[in-house]
């Protein structure tokens, strides 16, 4: 039984959680298509080429989240400041911008609940 930490990330426009079991010491890639751990799919095909395939990581260490850009072509946001590759921590209610465009538009995703967990949970 290995502890760690349920991440559940909002993506309002497309009307979806991801929720994600991240063991301690572990990480999970997040990005456009299946050689991320965690795939997003936004709610319109046109915001895929924000996405890289490879976009950001999160990383489960001291009994927090962790998250950093992988490098992605990009970016990745926190709370609309651009991260790089080196960890900040990621708290509930935090908003993560990826991607960028001419207008400054994000595609969004809310950090909607993280809690202590086990794998059997």
């Amino acid at each position: 039984m290995a502890n760690g930490i349920e991440l559940t990330l909002e993506d309002p426009l497309a009307k979806k959680d991801y929720v994600v079991f991240i063991p301690e010491g572990e990480l999970r890639v997040f990005g456009r298509n299946g050689e991320s751990d965690v795939q997003i799919e936004p709610y319109k095909k046109m915001f895929l080429n924000n996405i890289s395939r490879r976009h950001f990581v999160v990383e489960c260490k001291n009994g927090g989240l962790e998250i950093a850009d992988f490098p992605s072509h990009n970016g990745t946001y926190v709370n609309g400041l651009r991260i790089g590759s080196r960890g900040v921590p990621l708290r509930q209610d935090f908003q993560i911008g990826i991607g960028f465009s001419v207008s400054g538009f994000h595609y969004d995703l809310q950090v909607k609940k993280i809690k202590q967990a086990s794998e059997d949970e």
